[in-house]
């Protein structure tokens, strides 16, 4: 069991929760709410705010969820903005994730969609989907799957505040606290290594060294602030520079 294991800025823990148990657990509170719910048959989850929302089903067995009328089944998911939110199981357990900021007014009604029609972002070490549009939400929610072998780039963000749920495979995260890169002195050699299997949740804060390495297939979910340019890549297996890769985006545009 991992319990809020401070890594210099990047805070590891590990949810507790049984998928057919019932109930919540909070991945990220501040500046979006980020959960993953588990329903059982017949619950309902009723939240009056006005906020944008979205909610994507991990697990509904042989069921479904429903939102506001739309009923969900595996990989599909809603995103808008809602001033009341209703959500069932009505008649297997669900397990799903749900993200939530609020807002002033409501702009658009929720939307249904299905995992093929979210943005592909391809990568070197595998691909992004983007569930939320770009420039749509005041938070950014993707599914990222890293293939075994691979790792993400050695990187920090200057302003972006992300939380990942690592929810399947074994990963190792590398991490540096960033005031040595800062300094002038920060050498690869000082990364410290830790080997995670998951689920498990890696809140990483602005400014803190990290890079996720792929042991087994890695599948992720990841909400962060909006700024999806903002990557500082120090080393690379690709050569890529910092911010965003004009190629990987063309491909799917």
């Amino acid at each position: 069991m991992i319990a809020h294991l401070n890594c210099g800025g990047i805070f590891i823990s590990r949810p507790a929760l049984p998928i057919d148990g019932g109930g919540s657990v909070c991945l990220g509170e501040m500046p979006y709410k980020y959960h993953l719910v588990s329903l059982r048959a017949g619950e309902v989850l009723q939240e009056k705010m006005l906020s944008t929302y979205c909610i994507f089903v991990l697990d509904a067995h042989s069921g479904s969820l429903d939102v506001n009328g739309f009923n969900l089944i595996n990989e599909q998911y809603v995103v808008g903005d809602s001033s009341s939110l209703s959500v069932s199981a009505p008649s297997a357990n669900v397990l799903f994730l749900m993200v939530s900021q609020p807002i002033k007014s409501v702009l658009n009604s929720l939307q249904r969609k299905k995992l093929y029609q979210a943005k592909t972002v391809e990568k070197p070490w595998g691909y992004e989907k983007w569930l939320t549009a770009e420039g749509s939400s005041p938070f950014v929610f993707k599914k990222i799957h890293i293939k075994s072998g691979f790792k993400t780039s050695l990187q920090y963000h200057a302003i972006k505040r992300e939380t990942n749920l690592v929810y399947k495979g074994h990963a190792k995260l590398h991490h540096h606290v960033n005031e040595a890169l800062y300094s002038g002195s920060f050498v690869l050699a000082d990364l410290r290594k830790i080997s995670l299997v998951g689920p498990f949740v890696a809140d990483i804060f602005p400014g803190r060294i990290h890079r996720l390495e792929a042991l087994k297939d890695l599948e992720v979910y990841e909400v962060s602030t909006p700024e999806l340019d903002d990557v500082i890549r120090i080393s690379d297996d690709t050569s890529r520079g910092n911010g965003r890769i004009e190629s990987e985006h063309s491909r799917n545009e």
